[in-house]
This record gives structure tokens, C-alpha cells and sequence, in this order.
């Protein structure tokens, strides 16, 4: 499996489109052991987080139909993180919300680590750009804002692009 192969302790799963009905199931089936936050209560929720307990502490500070926001704490060494797993809104002014959030936490997490990831349906240059309609130039510049406002780094896909449906 995907987790025991890669030693991960901390996973944010995207667009499951598993029913709630389904969901006890699936949470079994893949993670069994595991704390699970899924964000169903949130109207057009997409996130799940999912976190080896053992290995560390996550404490949900903030969510939206676009993130979740939290601090995650590695037991044995007391250290902690931010992170913020994100699906961005298919549309360009619903994402807006998304960066300035993202702005309003770039004030707060000064303190720690923080890493921003996930897929927000935006890109940062047209080399990113595959099958795009319309004008994105736009839609380019609030992204690009964004990364500069909030300091983050941006951190390119290096190696073979991952194929999750193989270890299902």
C-alpha cells in the first residue's frame, strides 16, 4: 500500500466522492488504525485528512469547502508544523476567497513551518497549462499574487507522476 511503501504518517485525500453512507467502509478499508478528519458537515466537501495517531498530534484550527487548515505535531520529537491541504473552487471568483485566506494565514503561522498543498485548480504559468479554455491570464496573476503575498515557495513536480489506482 501507498502509506507503508512512502512511511507516511499524514495524507489529505481530494474529491473522494465516496457517500457518507460509504464512508465508515472506506476509512476501514484503507486506514483502519488511523484518525480521520472528513469534512461532510461543510456543504461541497472534498477534503479528508488521515493521520497515524501514534506517530503524531493534528488539531483542525480552520476549514472551507476550499481548505483545512491545521497544526500537526510529531510525538516523539515535539515538533510541529502547519498544513494546509487545499482543493480550489472550480471557479475563478469562488478561489479568490481561497487566496486571501491563504493571505490571512501567511500573517499567523510565523512561528512554525508551514506547508500549503494540495490542488488549486489554478496554475502559475502556462508551461502548467494542459487543455485550458478560455482566458487563464488572469486566473495566473491572482495565483502568482498570491504565492508572493503569503511567501510560500513554489516547488516543482520532480520524477514519475504517482498512479494512486494501482495501490487500491
Amino acid at each position: 500500500m501507498l502509506v507503508n511503501e512512502f512511511h507516511l504518517h499524514f495524507i489529505g485525500i481530494l474529491e473522494t466522492r465516496v457517500t457518507v453512507a460509504n464512508l465508515t467502509r472506506v476509512k476501514v478499508r484503507l486506514l483502519q488504525n488511523w484518525k480521520w478528519f472528513i469534512d461532510y458537515p461543510v456543504p461541497g466537501s472534498r477534503i479528508w485528512l488521515a493521520w497515524n495517531h501514534a506517530e503524531l498530534d493534528v488539531e483542525i484550527l480552520d476549514t472551507s469547502v476550499q481548505y483545512v487548515h491545521c497544526r500537526i505535531t510529531q510525538r516523539c520529537l515535539h515538533e510541529s508544523c502547519y498544513v494546509t491541504v487545499i482543493y480550489g473552487a472550480n471557479d475563478v471568483i469562488a478561489r479568490r476567497d481561497l487566496w486571501t485566506m491563504l493571505c490571512d494565514f501567511s500573517l499567523c503561522v510565523v512561528d512554525l513551518p508551514w506547508l500549503v498543498l494540495g490542488d488549486f485548480n489554478a496554475m502559475l504559468d502556462m508551461s502548467e497549462v494542459c487543455g485550458a479554455s478560455g482566458d487563464i491570464r488572469m486566473t495566473m496573476e491572482e495565483f502568482n499574487d498570491c504565492i508572493i503575498s503569503t511567501g510560500l515557495l513554489h516547488l516543482p513536480v520532480q520524477g514519475a507522476r504517482l498512479e494512486f489506482r494501482k495501490y487500491m
